[in-house]
């Protein structure tokens, strides 16, 4: 008898984590996009200039960077914000 109340607690845990599972929201792709990981060349065309001007702000640290080993990354949303506080514009 305690195996079938185990089994039943078990079912009733998985069952709640279903529903909170089915019913749970996902950022929207504008918000994911904001928060995504770009390379150089991603960047490059969202800014719409040439990837040697990211690498270049990149190495001036004109442009926050994350490295991850030898790749340098970019989040969209603080190149954006770091271009506008350097041109003044927050």
């Amino acid at each position: 008898m305690q195996t079938d109340a185990r089994i039943a607690e078990a079912i009733g845990v998985i069952a709640e984590w279903l529903t909170q599972l089915a019913t749970r929201q996902d950022p929207a792709p504008t918000q994911a996009a904001q928060v995504a990981l770009l390379n150089a060349n991603q960047i490059a065309a969202a800014l719409g200039v040439p990837k040697s001007w990211v690498r270049e702000q990149s190495r001036l640290g004109n442009i926050p960077v994350v490295k991850l080993g030898h790749y340098c990354r970019y989040r969209l949303a603080d190149v954006e914000a770091a271009l506008a506080e350097r041109d003044g514009h927050d």
